[in-house]
């Protein structure tokens, strides 16, 4: 698994899905920049939060565990709500760049419930505007 700093909440929603992945996985931490290669008996390599960039070291290993047939399962946002006023911003998509070989993409966009659906205020030429 590949860790990145994440903001608090999506951390802790990120550790309960870890928490029920340990109860039938073996999940093992490691860190790309600093550690080696992910070995043969990893089966899928856990790439976690939106990371502004990707060291060089970390690109390359993550590359060379997929171009050896390995398995990745990401968990990222495209989108970030900043602020108690809720405005919708796009997030850099640094695993695009490993991804792209293989047709996958994290899009900017969201997804949202409609029967929780909420007017949310989002920025336009004419200034904030409330949409649902």
């Amino acid at each position: 698994m590949l860790s990145y700093q994440r903001d608090e909440v999506l951390g802790r929603k990120f550790d309960r899905v870890l928490g029920e992945m340990r109860k039938q996985y073996d999940v093992r931490q490691i860190t790309l920049a600093q550690d080696s290669e992910p070995t043969p008996s990893v089966k899928v390599l856990i790439l976690a939060g939106t990371p502004d960039s990707l060291p060089e070291k970390a690109r390359d290993r993550i590359l060379g565990y997929l171009n050896r047939g390995g398995s990745a399962l990401v968990f990222s946002s495209g989108m970030a709500m900043s602020g108690q006023a809720e405005f919708a911003q796009p997030l850099v998509q640094t695993w695009n760049e490993i991804l792209k070989p293989y047709g996958v993409s994290v899009g900017a966009d969201m997804v949202f419930d409609m029967r929780s659906n909420q007017p949310v205020p989002m920025p336009s030429q004419l200034g904030q505007m409330y949409v649902p």
